[in-house]
């Protein structure tokens, strides 16, 4: 049996955090916008992870079924003050809920564990995520965002020689 765990907690926060405003900047003015109550980007403030997989020797192999699963608290991707203030209007402009994505695995391994077969789903939930994305409300007026992969299966053939 395999149990991996990890976990974090974050609790960032900026004591000062003075930038240009990017509109202003890209009209050629230098002005100056404070930004020290904002949170930090991409910073989820708690992430979990868990992982277990038990193998199973039998006359014809090893069979070994995997789960996966992590979470990410909310978390905050924009890049400039505009987006933060879009996120405290409403957070889907700027952000992206608590997610936990769930993944699945079961294999099987010859006796000289020189071939193997594996069937798995990624994302088994199918939940919507969003992995990255950039907020630039104030210079560009806009939320570029882009979503993780939905649902995927697949199977795996290995041969090692």
């Amino acid at each position: 049996m395999l149990v991996n765990f990890s976990a974090s907690y974050n609790d960032y926060t900026f004591t000062e955090f003075s930038d240009r405003d990017l509109l202003q900047a890209s009209l050629g003015n230098t002005v100056n916008v404070d930004r020290t109550d904002e949170p930090f980007p991409v910073s989820p403030e708690q992430t979990y992870s868990v992982g277990v997989q038990y193998t199973w020797d039998t006359s014809v192999g090893a069979f070994t079924p995997r789960i996966d699963a992590s979470y990410k608290s909310e978390i905050y991707l924009g890049l400039d003050r505009g987006s933060f203030e879009a996120y405290e209007r409403d957070k889907s402009l700027a952000g992206d809920d608590a997610k936990t994505l769930v993944d699945l695995r079961f294999s099987w391994s010859s006796l000289d564990y020189r071939t193997s077969v594996a069937a798995f789903v990624k994302n088994a939930t199918d939940e919507r995520y969003l992995p990255g994305a950039a907020s630039v409300g104030s210079s560009l007026g806009t939320f570029f965002s882009f979503y993780g992969e939905p649902r995927t299966y697949g199977l795996e053939f290995r041969y090692e020689y």
